[in-house]
């Protein structure tokens, strides 16, 4: 399965999170492209001892708090995670250990001010998304790591997570 390209105009957000046990060591990654697959900017960092859900959670927060200061025109949000994903669909927030999480995401969502969509995935289709997150466990990143459309390209370390946008994007 491969990146499809999203509504004309509509930029997209992948997210994903990785922890090494459940919890464990955990961290996120976003990756935000423009309607032709170009990546306009990325993300990641550790966020220390989590369960996965909320290293998922943390990824769309990230995500999100990104575009709401750089204004997408529309937005399609696609993760693996089902039930965040869910759980931003259905407005359920029955886990109490994601619930500050899910309603801050919710809380960026209304300020945006352009349409939002969210779509659930396969793993398949989100191995930037995924390929960041592990990335930043591999490199123990302390802080939040933000990368913009020029440098993304310059970067050694980045050649493989290149090549994976490209194969997404192809």
């Amino acid at each position: 399965m491969s990146w499809t390209k999203t509504i004309k105009g509509f930029w997209k957000l992948n997210f994903d999170g990785a922890s090494r046990g459940n919890p464990g060591p955990a961290a996120y990654g976003w990756i935000l492209r423009d309607c032709l697959g170009s990546p306009n900017a990325l993300g990641g960092g550790c966020i220390g001892r989590n369960t996965s859900d909320l290293a998922e959670a943390e990824g769309l927060l990230r995500g999100i708090n990104f575009c709401l200061h750089h204004r997408p025109p529309a937005l399609c949000v696609k993760g693996d995670s089902q039930t965040v994903i869910n759980l931003m669909k259905d407005g359920k927030t029955k886990n109490g250990f994601l619930r500050p999480k899910i309603e801050e995401v919710r809380e960026f969502r209304r300020r945006i001010n352009c349409p939002v969509e969210f779509q659930q995935i396969n793993r398949s289709a989100n191995k930037s998304a995924d390929w960041l997150a592990n990335w930043a466990l591999d490199n123990k990143l302390a802080k939040d790591l933000t990368v913009y459309e020029d440098e993304i390209k310059k970067r050694e370390d980045f050649r493989e997570l290149l090549d994976l946008i490209n194969e997404e994007a192809s």
